[in-house]
């Protein structure tokens, strides 16, 4: 069975919009990301759809100081449907294909290589590029089911068991 969420976030001068496309899947509620009726973006968590409704497609706003403070936010909240609705929670294995990135914006795929000893610094996680070089990374993630994003639309896709 497959788990897809496709949501279209657009920025504005110190404002942030989202519109989900499309929602597929079971969903529960987490610490930040909630199911609710209406889809909403607030500052400590935002809303998916819940039961289907008439308010599905409804776009939702939240007003920022700064668009830094708006762009910081779309981070978070990246991360929050990341962490918390499309987390495998099972460890990285050696050999494994990723992806790794020292800004966690542009992206490099590799090998699965291991950590570094966390006295060495902040770029811990080890890539193997060809045959014969290990290079260091401060962020890794596996290919599999890694967060797509296509101008100002985010997909996230995974396989999960069915429910029985």
């Amino acid at each position: 069975m497959k788990k897809l969420l496709k949501i279209r976030f657009v920025k504005f001068e110190k404002a942030l919009a989202m519109q989900i496309l499309q929602q597929v899947g079971k969903f529960k509620d987490g610490k930040r990301v909630k199911i609710g009726y209406t889809p909403v973006l607030a500052e400590d968590c935002l809303c998916l759809r819940g039961i289907e409704s008439e308010q599905d497609n409804s776009l939702c706003c939240i007003d920022f100081s700064t668009n830094d403070e708006r762009d910081k936010y779309l981070e978070k909240v990246v991360r929050w449907i990341s962490a918390e609705q499309f987390a495998t929670g099972r460890k990285l294995k050696i050999g494994e294909a990723c992806l790794f990135s020292d800004d966690g914006k542009d992206w490099h795929s590799g090998e699965y290589a291991g950590k570094c000893a966390r006295q060495l610094g902040k770029l811990r996680f080890l890539a193997l590029d060809g045959d014969v070089s290990l290079t260091r990374w401060k962020y890794v993630k596996p290919l599999y089911g890694a967060l797509k994003v296509d101008g100002d639309v985010y997909t996230w896709e995974m396989e999960v068991e069915d429910e029985k």
